[in-house]
Parts: structure tokens; C-alpha cells; sequence
């Protein structure tokens, strides 16, 4: 009997749920019968692989705008020196300015990572914090231009509610979609994270120059910007509606609210592995986004660097990034994550980055770019490696990806929320930050050594499972927190090119 033509199911009309044995998501799947009915099979315009760089350009494109904002050290000498400001936005109000985004996400990136993982799903819950990251910069930007400090304290406050957690869907985004090329997708995540750092610093001051120190302008810039992620996070909700899009993975399970507070404090009980990868963030983080602060105002005073020049030299700190996390995350997939290999990367990136602190805080070169090069290759290397490691962490827990990566960024912004109130305060009885660069040195020797920690943790686990004779897989993903372990939903298995297709 002959197979019934295909149906091509028109915009609008509802796409059935598809059977356990077939996926629409993969070529590779076996079709259905005869006997089922013929609209459940389905054609795509494009090909599984474009799907799945189309799914990676979302995520990379979508979290743009609010990385974009949270950089906004070259607009400090602007702060500072505009008398219409009562009272005087001195170092101390300006670590305030820094620190009061990341408040709300000490808490909300964990309890918006369940209810993405049990209601939502990622491409609601983006756009969802995307609109308030909008609202936020939006408010921000009204109280700088009327000069009101309580108005601008709570636009920042506000975007930042929705910035912790866009940044922790984007990893959730690369590890539901790209199970098998996970390093290399939050590589390629942490790159435009980057380049929003590297647009953000050297042209923030140049648009307040055009509009002739209207620094107020920089702000909106940074609005379009957010503007723009909120556009694409839209289109991709639209599109996945849609008879081509819809069926995509998805991680979550809806369940009600009573069940989602339950899941929560499950999250506490995350594994041992999981919480050690996040304090290591929180040591790297509090010397990288803590110094990109201040950067361009320590490089103002200590070099004697104009507006523009000092974003510009600060810019070099993620300039490395670019290229340096995909192309670092594709050799780790290609070679394997190995439980020793891992740790040696961050001990040597920490090292790196702490030496560069030195030298920035000493008088030893004349120049700094020697020093902003190593803290790149530090803040290039760190990131990827250790959010590509979140899903081994959590292997067997329980938890899916929204929410471990919700603990995640919540870890980063207790970091970034004392750092940056350190920061000012220090500042304001010192009148300088060379104390302040110091202790970003020694947070990164902090690091090294918890890393080192780590490794022989690794190693003597490594040795009682040789010694124990372990063979079967099971036994060996048990050994190790960093090896290559993905949960995968059993009706969304990955197809062939390597993961999940849009």
C-alpha cells in the first residue's frame, strides 16, 4: 500500500502532537506508518542543521542587549563631573549604581529557572525578562536625563531583574539544544557576551561625544540594543507557534504552583560538584565583571586616558573572548572534557588573570596593555569552561538546566553585589583603586587554589574507581563531576549533526 502524501499543515491550523516513535525535530527518525494520520508528517524548509545555527544565533543574538547594559564604566566621568546631580555622584553612589542591578539576582534567577523549567519553557521566559530589561533601561534612562538618582537607582534595579535571568536561559538554551556540542554553543554564547562588552565600552562614550555630553543618549543607545534582543526573542516565539517551528525541544513540564515551590527547594539540594563550580564563578566573576566597573576610570586616572580612550582600552579586557570561547569550546568537545584537563585550564587561566592584576596595579610597564591582555585570555578561557561544566554537575540531581543555571547566576551576583559596594567604599576612603585591582589578584589565587582542590579530588576519585575495577558506563560517568554527561529527554533524543534542531 502506498504511503499517503505528505500534508503541509497551513499557518494557523494546529499541528497534532507528534507520536513517541517520531519527531519532526530529527531527519533521522523513523516516519510513521501508514496506518497513522497523515498530517503528522510534516516537511521543513530547511534543513536540521540550519535549524539548529538558527536556534544558536537566538540564543547568541537575544541575551545582546542585556549584557550590553550592564556596562557602563565609561560614562562615569560623566556622572561625576555634572553639577545637576544632588547629591554628587561620587565613587560610593556609583558602586550603588553598579551593584543595584545584580540585588534582585540573588535570589530570582533560581526561582525564575523553576518556573521556566515547570510552566514557561525558554522562549516565553526570554522574552518575558527581555520586556523587563526593556522596561528597566527605559526608566534608567528618564532619571539620568531628569537628574533624578532614586528614578535611575530603580530603572537599574529593574532591568537587572531580568538580566540575571536572560543570562542564565542563554546557558539553559545551549544545553537543551546542543547536548553533544555544549562547550563549543555556550563558547559561542560567552563570545557575543564578549563583543556586547566590546561595542558597549567603546562606543558609549562616542555617542555621548556626538550628542555633545549628553551622556543621557548612551543610555537610550543601550536601550536600542535591548530593543533589538527583545525583536529577535519575539520572532522566535512567533516562528515556533508556527507549523515549521513549533515542535522543539522542551525541557520543561508544566505543573502547578504548589509543585513549582516544592521543585525549589530542591534546588538546595543540588549536588555537592554543582555548588563548587559555582563558588569557582563567583571568585572568577567578582574580579571580571567587579573590575569592568571601574575599568575605564581606573585607566583614566592612572594613565591620564581621555573618555574615549579610556572605553576603549578597557574594551581590550573582553576583546579575546571573541574568539577565544568558541574556539576553546569546540577543542574541548572534540577532545572530550576530561576530569583532570578542566581544572588545569581554570588553574592556568587564574594564574594568568592574577598576574595581569598585578602588573595593572604596579608601576613595573608603562603601559597597560600588556596586563588587559592577560585578564582577556583569563575572562575568555573561564566562562565557557565552566558553565559548559553546570550539566555534569547536576547529573543524576533531578534538576533541569533553567534552574541549575538560575543558582548559577545567582552565585555571580552575590559576587558582583559585594564587590561592587567593596569597590566604592574603598575607593571613597582611599581615593584610590590599587588596593581595590589587588584583590582582584587574590580572588583569582582563591580560585586556583579551589580548582587545584578540585583536581585532586579528581584524581584520587579517579584511582578508587581504577583500583575498585569499575567497567560498566554507569560506573564511570559515577567517578567523575566533569566527564560527558547530558540528560536528554527521552522523546527528544539528539539526531545526528549533534543536538536538537529548531
Amino acid at each position: 500500500m502506498l504511503s499517503p502524501p505528505i500534508h503541509r499543515v497551513r499557518e494557523g491550523e494546529p499541528l497534532p502532537p507528534p507520536s513517541s516513535s517520531y519527531s519532526i525535530l530529527s531527519e533521522d527518525s523513523r516516519p510513521p506508518s501508514p496506518s497513522q494520520a497523515p498530517q503528522q508528517r510534516l516537511r521543513h524548509r530547511f534543513s536540521a542543521r540550519a535549524r539548529l545555527w538558527g536556534v544558536l544565533l537566538v540564543a547568541v543574538l537575544v541575551q545582546f542587549g542585556a549584557h550590553f547594559i550592564k556596562t557602563i564604566s565609561p560614562l562615569k566621568a560623566y556622572y561625576a563631573k555634572d553639577p545637576k546631580w544632588s547629591p554628587p555622584i561620587d565613587s560610593l553612589r556609583w558602586g550603588w549604581f553598579q551593584s543595584i542591578g545584580t540585588l534582585p539576582n540573588l535570589i530570582l534567577p533560581a526561582i525564575g529557572g523553576v518556573i521556566v523549567d515547570k510552566r514557561w519553557g525558554v522562549k516565553l521566559g526570554v522574552m518575558f525578562f527581555l520586556g523587563v530589561v526593556c522596561i528597566g533601561q527605559f526608566i534608567f534612562f528618564l532619571g539620568t536625563r531628569i537628574h533624578t538618582y532614586w528614578l535611575a537607582m530603580t530603572g537599574r534595579f529593574i532591568a537587572g531583574v531580568g538580566q540575571g535571568c536572560v543570562s542564565s536561559l542563554t546557558g539553559a538554551i545551549a544545553a537543551i539544544y546542543f547536548p553533544n556540542k555544549i562547550t563549543f554553543a555556550i563558547g559561542l554564547t560567552e563570545s557575543f557576551h564578549s563583543l556586547s562588552g566590546v561595542v558597549s565600552k567603546t562606543t558609549l562614550a562616542p555617542v555621548a561625544e556626538l550628542f555633545h555630553g549628553d551622556y543621557s543618549m548612551s543610555i537610550l543607545w543601550g536601550l536600542f540594543w535591548c530593543l533589538v534582543s527583545s525583536v529577535v526573542s519575539y520572532w522566535w516565539l512567533k516562528m515556533s507557534k508556527k507549523t515549521r517551528y513549533r515542535q522543539m525541544p522542551q525541557q520543561h513540564v508544566r505543573v502547578k504552583g504548589a509543585a513549582i515551590f516544592r521543585d525549589f527547594r530542591r534546588t538546595l539540594m543540588l549536588p555537592l560538584a554543582f555548588w563548587v563550580v559555582c563558588i569557582l564563578h563567583l571568585l572568577f566573576s567578582n574580579a571580571h565583571r567587579v573590575f569592568g566597573h571601574i575599568d575605564a576610570d581606573y585607566l583614566r586616572a592612572k594613565y591620564n586616558y581621555s573618555k574615549v580612550e579610556s572605553g576603549q582600552s578597557a574594551a581590550i579586557t573582553d576583546s579575546l573572548g571573541i574568539i577565544l570561547s568558541p574556539l576553546m569550546g569546540l577543542a574541548i568537545d572534540y577532545t572530550g572534557r576530561s576530569a583532570v584537563s578542566l581544572p588545569v585550564i581554570l588553574m592556568v587561566a587564574g594564574l594568568i588573570g592574577s598576574l595581569g592584576y598585578y602588573l595593572l596595579s604596579s608601576d613595573l610597564l608603562a603601559s597597560p596593555d600588556v596586563p588587559l591582555f592577560m585578564l582577556s585570555f583569563c575572562n575568555a578561557i573561564t566562562p565557557t569552561v565552566l558553565r559548559a561544566t553546570v550539566p555534569s554537575a547536576i547529573q543524576g540531581s533531578g534538576a533541569l538546566f533553567a534552574t541549575a543555571y538560575g543558582c548559577y547566576e545567582v552565585m555571580e551576583a552575590a559576587g558582583v553585589f559585594i564587590g561592587g559596594w567593596m569597590v566604592g567604599l574603598v575607593k571613597t576612603m582611599t581615593g584610590t583603586y590599587q588596593e581595590v585591582v589587588l584583590w582582584f589578584a587574590f580572588s583569582l589565587i582563591l580560585a586556583v587554589l579551589l580548582s587545584l582542590t578540585l583536581l585532586v579530588m579528581q584524581s584520587r576519585r579517579g584511582k578508587a574507581a581504577a583500583e575498585t575495577g569499575s567497567t560498566t558506563s554507569d560506573e564511570e560517568e559515577g567517578n567523575s563531576i566533569l566527564t560527558d554527561r547530558v540528560t536528554m529527554p527521552k522523546k527528544d533524543q539528539p539526531s545526528a549533526i549533534g543536538g536538537h534542531a529548531a
